[in-house]
């Protein structure tokens, strides 16, 4: 890798934001699998020489990075190492190939050590010269996730590793098809892999020429991700046979069906309009289909009280200002999906405490319990503007200003609570717990 820097012209760039294979949003699980004891995951880092590179290591220990240099927040793509490894006990070994985007190709070995779920730091050997490497697996990117191909699925634009510009067009049914910009067409089939990991196992096959594979099959590796601008969709395929290695580097917009639902916190909230009680920051999450989460970028703020005599939100910081009492709504619209309506209650005095009443303090099974909360100045507060927790063995119906609960089994003699938390100004709780109910 390191012996043709100074040759190197800008070949493939894109707006990487820190990430290649690694830049997905958000997600639980991180970049590699915390229950195995293989090097598998994925990996970002930088090389004694001052390169950039971005790896995927597959359960089977096979390795697929990409390298380059980084100035500013574009990665400036020059080759793909490919090869087969081995890992055990926190080392790792592997015979590569480096492809350099010229199409000419090297061969090199990579010595590594590794910590599951957190490194990959180690040596690169080729031709006699070496440099040394630090990665570090990436929390952004869900490896654990199983892939989805209706998240790929449409068309593409991006380019090939030689710099050619391409597009392609994915179906459901895994083939697809496409061209680049010199008349090249290919075409191939994708699924996802059967390590039910987060990556997907390619087969793309050129036509003649001007491809400048013409009529070779080459097979590897993609991934799909969400870029830090929480809008543009990353696929990246690294794909290798023999001498011969590309890279397919494509982007588009997110569209809004990948988006499987936004939520909004706080769910609901009690403001008071009074002087100096302040205002309330919305906040809004979003799931995309894959099961990672993603950021809400350049959300829109919207009320249903559209006078502003209730309330006002900023439409773009979704803080809420209280005006006077009432009852309004609001929804915020992120990446082209809108969230459900989150219900808001202002009252115009202050709101230091809150009291819950019962309708009784015993129960016999099958038996109800009927429950209201009220504000230190004696304002009950709608029960759709409270989260409510509740024993075990029991229901609980909201309607109006009260909540129903049911007791469905308990034993006679045991005692039980329900406890009430209203959000309020500022984003501070207030909880309250009713008295003791007995079972009778």
């Amino acid at each position: 890798m390191m012996k043709r820097l100074a040759q190197r012209l800008p070949v493939i760039a894109f707006v990487a934001i820190i990430g290649l294979f690694l830049m997905a949003c958000g997600g639980s699980g991180g970049g590699s699998s915390s229950s195995s004891t293989k090097a598998q995951g994925v990996y970002t880092g930088t090389t004694s020489t001052g390169e950039t590179f971005e790896t995927i290591v597959l359960p089977n220990d096979k390795v697929y990075a990409l390298y380059g240099i980084t100035s500013g927040n574009i990665f400036w793509v020059y080759g793909l190492l490919a090869g087969q490894g081995s890992s055990n006990n926190g080392s790792y070994t592997a015979s590569v190939t480096d492809y350099y985007y010229t199409g000419a190709d090297y061969s090199g070995s990579v010595t590594a050590s590794y910590v599951v779920g957190s490194s990959l730091n180690g040596t690169y050997s080729e031709s006699g010269q070496q440099e040394t490497f630090t990665g570090s697996v990436s929390s952004g990117y869900n490896f654990n996730t199983p892939a989805l191909l209706s998240s790929i699925t449409g068309a593409w634009s991006g380019a090939l590793m030689d710099g050619e510009s391409a597009t392609a067009t994915l179906n459901s049914n895994g083939t697809f098809s496409g061209s680049s910009s010199l008349g090249c067409s290919f075409s191939g089939t994708i699924s996802p892999d059967s390590s039910n990991d987060n990556f997907f196992d390619v087969s793309l096959t050129f036509g003649g020429s001007p491809c400048v594979l013409p009529n070779q099959t080459v097979s590897g590796v993609a991934v799909d991700y969400l870029l830090s601008d929480g809008v543009t969709t990353q696929l990246v395929a690294a794909l290798t046979s023999g001498g011969s290695g590309t890279v397919f580097i494509a982007n588009r917009a997110n569209s809004s069906s990948s988006l499987a639902s936004i939520t909004v916190s706080p769910s609901a909230a009690v403001l008071s309009s009074a002087i100096g009680s302040g205002t309330l920051q919305m906040s809004a999450s979003a799931l995309l289909v894959n099961g990672n989460s993603s950021i809400c970028t350049s959300p829109t703020w919207t009320t249903s009280d559209t006078t502003g005599s209730i309330l006002t939100i900023g439409s773009s910081t979704g803080v809420v200002t209280p005006v006077g009492g009432g009852q309004a709504t609001v929804t915020v619209k992120c990446n082209g999906t809108s969230s459900t309506a989150v219900p808001i209650e202002v009252i115009t005095g202050t709101i230091s405490s809150i009291i819950m009443n019962l309708s009784s303090t015993t129960v016999t099974p099958p038996g109800t319990v009927t429950a209201t909360v009220v504000t230190s100045g004696g304002l009950t507060i709608p029960s759709q503007f409270i989260s409510w927790s509740i024993p075990s063995g029991t229901t609980i119906s909201t309607s109006g200003n009260s909540a129903v609960i049911t007791f469905l089994n308990a034993t006679a003699g045991t005692i039980a609570t329900i406890t009430a938390t209203v959000t309020t100004n500022g984003g501070s709780t207030l909880t309250v717990t009713s008295p003791t109910i007995i079972i009778i």
